[in-house]
């Protein structure tokens, strides 16, 4: 079901790109989709996958090693508004659980294995944090690695199955965590 979703949301990035005739991978795909999977995942709604996106950067921007007065205080509002994002999605759950992630935490804990609510904001938001950072970074090296070759981007045009080993063998080698 998820990977219907997923499948609708880069169809959709990829459209935006043929209707304009021009792309900046990064900001365009590798940027926002993280944040939009990992909100399906949890169970977000769609209506709030922008909000998730904007909390993301401003973390992000929040860890740059610039002091910038701005970006800190975005990144702590971010950091709060995420926390009371993610509790009002375990509340939510905690009354009608659905096949998300949150749900499947939260059920977890309802039978005996038990997770604190802290516990459970703190995972959620270390998966979005650390999700969304390294799936950036991955898929803007994978594009890179398969865009710049001609050669590469025929064969993976022609045989689309040879993508899955085609991107395990660019993650082996480009890794973001080397």
């Amino acid at each position: 079901k998820i990977q219907g979703r997923i499948d609708g949301l880069v169809e959709g990035m990829a459209e935006k790109m043929r209707d304009g005739g021009t792309a900046d991978i990064v900001t365009d795909i590798a940027e926002p989709l993280p944040a939009l999977v990992i909100g399906e995942m949890l169970g977000a709604r769609e209506e709030d996958h922008h909000r998730l996106r904007e909390w993301k950067e401003a973390i992000a921007d929040n860890a740059k090693p610039v002091f910038d007065e701005e970006l800190l205080r975005r990144g702590d509002w971010a950091v709060d508004a995420l926390h009371l994002y993610i509790r009002a999605l375990i509340a939510e759950r905690r009354r009608q659980p659905g096949e998300d992630l949150i749900s499947v935490l939260t059920k977890i804990e309802s039978e005996g294995d038990t997770l604190t609510e802290h516990e459970l904001v703190n995972v959620i938001f270390t998966i979005m944090a650390a999700g969304s950072q390294t799936t950036t970074a991955t898929l803007s090296i994978a594009m890179n690695e398969v865009l710049r070759d001609p050669v590469k981007r025929a064969k993976l045009t022609e045989e689309p199955d040879l993508v899955p080993a085609a991107l395990d063998e660019i993650m082996r080698y480009e890794s973001t965590a080397q």
